[in-house]
């Protein structure tokens, strides 16, 4: 463990890698060891091996947010949209305010079907006052109604189509809605 901190700050990347695989030998459950580990593969690109090792130390420090934030990628990368949406749900427990982790969410959770969900975090988007996407009145609009909210449908169509005239189809679209209620 020591050894590997030696060639660590000489930027011995290598040897540095080698030690804390010998210390991981001896104790396999070593967060510190585990965490340069990840770290390494990092610095190597060898992601997959880095998913492994920051997935073993999140079991071992399940409310860790920077492991989280690690993860997120590696499983929208490999469409498991549910591990993705789980550790982006972790990672916003501690950043709240994260307005690109907020955009990731409700697209990952719109790919997934997840509408509620896609909908509170377009939602927390609004209460944050960002920089809204084009297409974010669309969106609410389009979860509104998977989820059956036909008014807050119209709505936000409503919104979308005073900034964006030339959409015919939900020109359309609204006309039914409206003929529903």
């Amino acid at each position: 463990q020591n050894i590997s901190l030696i060639y660590y700050r000489k930027n011995d990347l290598v040897n540095c890698k080698i030690y804390v695989e010998e210390a991981l030998k001896i104790q396999p459950d070593n967060i510190v060891m585990l965490e340069k580990l990840s770290y390494l593969l990092m610095r190597e690109g060898n992601i997959e091996e880095q998913a492994k090792i920051d997935q073993k130390l999140f079991f071992l420090k399940p409310d860790n947010s920077k492991i989280s934030e690690r993860l997120i990628d590696w499983f929208e990368r490999i469409e498991n949209l549910q591990n993705a949406i789980f550790h982006l749900k972790n990672y916003l427990k501690s950043y709240p305010y994260d307005q690109v982790r907020l955009k990731q969410l409700s697209k990952i959770s719109n790919q997934a079907g997840m509408n509620s969900l896609e909908l509170s975090a377009l939602k927390k988007l609004e209460e944050l006052g960002s920089k809204l996407d084009p297409d974010h009145h669309l969106k609410v609009g389009r979860a509104s109604l998977s989820l059956g909210q036909q008014e807050r449908a119209a709505m936000a169509f409503q919104k979308h189509l005073s900034k964006n005239p030339e959409s015919s189809g939900l020109h359309f679209q609204l006309a039914k809605l409206y003929r529903q209620q």
